[in-house]
């Protein structure tokens, strides 16, 4: 019988890091060996959550220097951060130094420039050899990078797991800007995008109540300041080997979990194959099978993909306003996020 992977988690505690756990849990092949929080150190994980009474029989373990300090390869083979952003540099460097592969679900390896992640997130950097290191873990488009890089057994691997928006907004334009950028209007480039409550993280704030976000919608961070969008400038300049200007406009609906990107990119031509695109689309994603491309009149629901790392996805074109529109559905928790995470797990273990 094939070995268990032995995983470590921090950041149990938030919709992304239980979601994380309750993925783990589905499969016979990955052993939770320890689940981290400082905040909640020592205490019984079933009494905090007592639905994985007789599913986890763990204390949690301390998120701190000297904890992290006593890991090797012989304890834990993956630790994912599903901790808030800040949080995963301080411990990666040590861990990747030991041969501990880590697969960070916050923002602080998605960007190869520490500058940008500074201007936007706040942090001053010194981890600029791990960060050099890292990996951005959207499998679709980086699997082979990814494979490579777990091949080479001198230290372990480190993946900047992709932003919820960022993953549904290159699901949905990466295929266009490969297939034909010389033909798009770059800076034109707007993104509509809409997610579960869950996709705000678990907190008390009155915005984020029930009788606050029940029967509404309402858009955020709005005029340029979400922080995802260098992180899709960035992904989409190098795809398109030329710089993309976006336009990102975020909302929250009350619904739990799921996500929505309607994408806006105008055209240099009237005509468009429609047909032709489509099938381009379906060529990039053969290898990944559960990224579906609609027939023709077919919209994406949240619902389809909900609990699964499947994405959907449909293609429009309004010729009267030469405007390409690219819609796809996927969950902000799984596919967005801890199922994405272990998408990235099994590159990683079947690499050798």
């Amino acid at each position: 019988m094939k070995k268990k992977l032995k995983i470590g988690i921090f950041g149990s505690t938030g919709y992304t890091g239980l979601k994380l756990i309750d993925l783990i849990l589905e499969r016979d092949d990955l052993e939770i060996v320890f689940i981290g929080s400082e905040q909640h150190k020592g205490e019984k994980f079933s009494k905090l959550f007592p639905n994985y009474q007789n599913r986890i029989n763990l204390n949690f373990s301390g998120l701190n220097k000297d904890f992290i300090g006593n890991l090797d390869k012989d304890k834990v083979d993956f630790v994912f951060f599903a901790t808030p952003n800040g949080v995963c540099f301080q411990y990666a460097p040590s861990l990747i130094a030991r041969g501990i592969h880590v697969i960070d679900l916050s923002a602080d390896y998605r960007f190869r420039d520490i500058k940008t992640y500074a201007d936007w997130y706040g942090s001053n950097r010194t981890d600029l050899e791990a960060n050099q290191s890292a990996i951005y873990g959207l499998v679709e488009f980086n699997h082979q990078a990814i494979t490579l890089k777990a091949q080479d057994i001198s230290q372990g691997v480190l993946i900047g797991n992709p932003g919820c928006y960022t993953t549904a907004s290159i699901l949905a334009l990466a295929p266009l800007l490969k297939y034909d950028s010389d033909n798009l209007d770059l800076d034109s480039i707007i993104i509509d995008g809409k997610s579960g409550i869950s996709g705000a993280g678990r907190k008390a704030e009155i915005k984020l109540l029930f009788s606050e976000l029940n029967d509404s919608c309402s858009p955020y961070n709005l005029g340029g300041k979400h922080r995802h969008i260098p992180e899709l400038e960035m992904f989409f300049s190098d795809i398109a080997q030329k710089r993309c200007g976006i336009v990102f406009s975020p909302h929250l609906i009350p619904m739990t979990q799921g996500l929505l990107v309607t994408c806006y990119v105008k055209t240099k031509s009237k005509k468009i194959d429609i047909g032709e695109l489509k099938n381009f689309y379906r060529e990039t994603y053969q290898n990944f099978p559960l990224n579906y491309i609609l027939e023709d009149g077919v919209y994406p629901q949240t619902a389809w993909a909900v609990n699964s790392n499947r994405s959907y996805i449909q293609i429009d074109f309004d010729e009267s306003k030469s405007t390409l529109i690219i819609t796809c559905a996927i969950d902000n928790l799984v596919k967005g996020a801890g199922g994405q995470g272990l998408q990235n797990l099994d590159l990683i273990a079947n690499a050798g």
